[in-house]
């Protein structure tokens, strides 16, 4: 009996970045360590301007196969973290013609099994039309109970570490994404979409937040957020050999957190690409 083979996913690791460096080479040695049974392409986007962060790059630059550097003098903050994030996008699916993007901050470390869980998700729903990607951040306590399993979650991209779908790209329009990128978060640009489906989100944390010197988090690193990001994470253990399964789980740390049911998907799109614009026109 014929069998469809289909062809293997491809993806790659983007990493923005401007003035961290010891947090860059944190989370450089993390990724390096989570993709050496992989060998997926290593991306950095380096915005230029501080000389430590392009000795740490000099350092590492055997590992990245692509840098691109630019100059950012001109754009606000906030446009220079839309801008680079989105150029991290472009490359790898526009350019590359690659099926996923998982795009890491330059403050956060990923766990050990990062790529293995996010391959092994992408393999099991890239072809499921509710599927938009994969967050990696949980701030659910770690348990020997929760470590190999995720939940589906109706709910926006993990800022600090997330993979999305080419699909989920394509669905649009990057040139109005760059002209909101002086005022809108791109994240708040994409949580609609991404809503009407699913992101595939580990119940143990794969990322851990080590960004309090950074520009919109809490700056205490004993602010809640980061204590719980790290009670979820699990770090350097090698895990999923023998792969990862669904136990849909409560992710309550925000209200808007829903865990995905296929059959409320028509009432999410009428909210979302129809009410939402329609409150937005009369304010």
């Amino acid at each position: 009996m014929f069998q469809f083979k289909r062809q293997p996913l491809h993806g790659i690791i983007a990493i923005p970045t401007f003035s961290r460096s010891e947090e860059l080479e944190l989370g450089l040695k993390h990724v390096i360590q989570a993709n050496k049974n992989f060998g997926l392409p290593i991306l950095v986007v380096h915005q230029i301007g501080n000389n430590k962060v392009a000795e740490v790059l000099k350092y590492y630059r055997g590992s990245i196969d692509y840098l691109i550097e630019l100059d950012g003098t001109a754009y606000s903050p906030l446009q220079n973290i839309n801008r680079n994030r989105l150029l991290c996008y472009q490359i790898g699916f526009n350019w590359l013609d690659l099926d996923w993007v998982l795009v890491v901050e330059d403050d956060v470390l990923i766990a050990n099994d990062s790529i293995n869980f996010i391959d092994s998700v992408m393999n099991k729903y890239f072809s499921y039309p509710g599927f938009r990607g994969v967050n990696l951040g949980s701030r659910i306590p770690k348990s020997d109970s929760n470590k190999l399993t995720y939940s589906k979650l109706r709910f926006g991209i993990n800022g600090q570490a997330s993979a999305i779908t080419q699909r989920t790209w394509n669905y649009y329009n990057h040139k109005k994404l760059m002209r909101k990128s002086p005022s809108y978060p791109f994240d708040g640009e994409f949580e609609p979409f991404l809503k009407s489906g699913f992101m595939v989100t580990p119940n143990a944390s794969r990322l851990k937040d080590i960004g309090w010197n950074g520009t919109h988090a809490p700056k205490d690193p004993n602010d809640a957020y980061y204590k719980e990001s790290e009670a979820s994470w699990v770090g350097l253990e090698n895990l999923g050999a023998d792969g990862y399964s669904l136990k849909n789980s409560p992710h309550n740390w925000r209200q808007d957190i829903r865990i995905y049911r296929w059959f409320l998907t028509p009432w999410y799109i009428f909210k979302y690409f129809l009410i939402v614009p329609f409150v937005k026109k009369l304010f």
